[in-house]
């Protein structure tokens, strides 16, 4: 395999905005650049940074594959583009009344592996880190599914995201599809950061204490599989997560879909994000075990594969990605897929004016 020469870019260029944001989210970016960070005793790190800087550097790196010209040109005319973890048709024409343009994930390189790995652009940029799947079920926190099913039971939320973002759903009792957040968000209209744990919730303490052990978890994994440099920029905003209560995790908050997939997108406002699945069955946890869904990244040509219990670090704000429908394999059962992330507007307070 061709060698390549890795460059990594700093985090706070996520912390930049342009014309595309929301006037808000430009607002808080702007805050996060002019606050003042205490310089990081780097000596105190240095140590542990080789030893994981070696360590990433052992990872098998995939450079970019060619892209289907029919998948480039969708991309390129603002199409909505999906992908099928199974049947095309398992997917409906419209979702959320929007036309979307269906490809089938084997429309990409399908990168399969239970080994630890990174994709890469053409400039040798870090775009996705998958964990060994034998590292991410180690000391796993149990009893997600049971947790997640019982917050999906108390949630009650319109999952529209807007015109250009699409979140498709599925499980094998329709009639429980949801879609919903937890964790830090920010009010639509006035200024501020709230912990968005509803009442329900809340009467359920080990449920809360479960699902906020899957951040901790999958935070530490990211921290432990992601770039010294590509963390700088966190670990010098830890005084405004301090500030604002928010805890010691980069991983502010989670979005949860039962069975979701979506169409190819940015996040502009987000930062590094965490994506794993939960399945019901203890089977599903094995090594060996069958893939639930498909995580894609057009641009770069790859779809990777995921099982229960997988997790992929990637930057939401960077690349075009999107989860697959999930496979033929588990369209009769139900499914959830989280995403953990920390975005600009939770960071810098919400600042409305």
């Amino acid at each position: 395999m061709k060698k390549i020469k890795f460059t990594y870019k700093n985090p706070a260029h996520a912390f930049k905005s342009n014309s595309n944001n929301s006037k808000r989210s430009r607002k808080n970016a702007e805050k996060i650049n002019n606050t003042k960070y205490e310089k990081i005793n780097k000596r105190s790190k240095f140590r542990r940074n080789r030893k994981k800087t070696k360590k990433l550097a052992e990872l098998t790196t995939y450079p970019p594959e060619d892209v289907k010209p029919e998948i480039k040109l969708a991309l390129e005319n603002n199409k909505h583009v999906v992908f099928a973890g199974g049947e095309l048709d398992d997917i409906p024409d419209h979702v959320q009344k929007v036309k979307v343009t269906k490809f089938h994930a084997t429309d990409l390189k399908i990168i399969d592996s239970n080994e630890g790995f990174r994709v890469v652009d053409k400039e040798g940029n870090v775009v996705a880190t998958k964990v060994a799947r034998e590292e991410a079920l180690k000391d796993a926190p149990s009893g997600m599914f049971a947790a997640l099913y019982k917050c999906l039971q108390n949630a009650c939320e319109n999952f529209t995201r807007g015109i250009t973002r699409i979140v498709g759903l599925h499980s094998a009792d329709g009639d429980k599809e949801a879609y919903f957040c937890r964790g830090f968000s920010t009010y639509r209209n006035k200024k501020g950061v709230y912990d968005k744990w509803n009442e329900k919730d809340t009467k359920s303490k080990d449920m809360v204490k479960k699902i906020k052990s899957l951040i901790t978890f999958c935070d530490r994994k990211m921290r432990g599989h992601t770039h010294p440099v590509h963390l700088e920029g966190y670990e010098e905003i830890e005084g405004i997560m301090d500030s604002q209560r928010m805890g010691k995790n980069i991983l502010a908050s989670i979005a949860v879909g039962c069975g979701a997939y979506l169409n190819a997108h940015k996040d502009d406002d987000a930062f590094l994000s965490v994506i794993t699945s939960h399945a019901e069955k203890e089977c599903h946890y094995l090594p060996e075990s069958k893939i639930v869904t498909y995580f894609c990244f057009p641009e770069q040509g790859y779809a990777i594969a995921l099982r229960a219990g997988d997790i992929l670090i990637f930057n939401s704000a960077n690349e075009l990605h999107c989860s697959s429908s999930l496979t033929s394999d588990f369209i009769e059962e139900t499914v959830f897929n989280c995403s953990m992330y920390l975005k600009t507007n939770v960071l810098a307070g919400n600042n409305n004016d």
